[in-house]
């Protein structure tokens, strides 16, 4: 009995299986149309002119680049001299670096700070988790961001954070290393650059 009811949840796990791996194909083959030409029509590709690659048009990166662009927006794009892809370089206003972040900031309501939580990976996959407070996160990044430039080119930092998407958004708002937007980032941008 146990052979039989083992062979029929293994067949219906392969049915299962198939179905979210045609369903999952499906999406792609009419999703990828989409990027492509989403891609092709963006100022990213105007500018930099780079070969489409699969889900080019996604990603903040791209929307941030795209974004500073449609709106003559008075923020730079370093190119990271080691690797030319647009997830490697930097946004920078003046010396303030734009740190695009996944949310890994939580409060500790203990001390009053904020902490970055970020897994870091070597050469053989193996994660570990690094936690750092606010400042010493900053310090970190302006430190690689220079490194890796070859050049001093931020000596501020600031975190661009999605407020519909973060738990502690309002908090957020008041801590002057987080930019907060909830509709428009291009508005909170221009309002953050005219601030100077």
């Amino acid at each position: 009995m146990k052979k039989v009811l083992s062979k029929i949840g293994s067949f219906f796990g392969t049915v299962f299986a198939l179905i979210f791996a045609l369903i999952f194909g499906v999406c792609v083959v009419f999703y990828l149309p989409i990027d492509y030409i989403k891609y092709k029509r963006s100022h990213y590709y105007k500018t930099e002119r780079k070969k489409y690659s699969l889900f080019a048009a996604t990603g903040m990166h791209f929307e941030l680049y795209n974004l500073i662009a449609k709106y003559n927006l008075p923020i730079k794009y370093v190119k990271n001299p080691k690797d030319d892809s647009l997830d490697c370089g930097w946004f920078v206003f003046g010396d303030t670096l734009f740190i695009i972040d996944d949310c890994g900031f939580e409060y500790e309501k203990e001390n009053g700070e904020w902490i970055h939580t970020a897994y870091i990976y070597d050469d053989d996959e193996n994660g570990k988790c690094v936690e750092e407070p606010l400042l010493e996160f900053f310090k970190t990044e302006i430190t690689e961001t220079n490194d890796l430039a070859g050049k001093e080119i931020c000596t501020k930092a600031v975190v661009l954070l999605d407020g519909s998407i973060f738990d502690n958004a309002e908090l957020a708002k008041q801590q002057e290393g987080f930019l907060v937007y909830n509709d428009s980032l291009a508005e909170t941008l221009k309002t953050f650059c005219e601030k100077g």
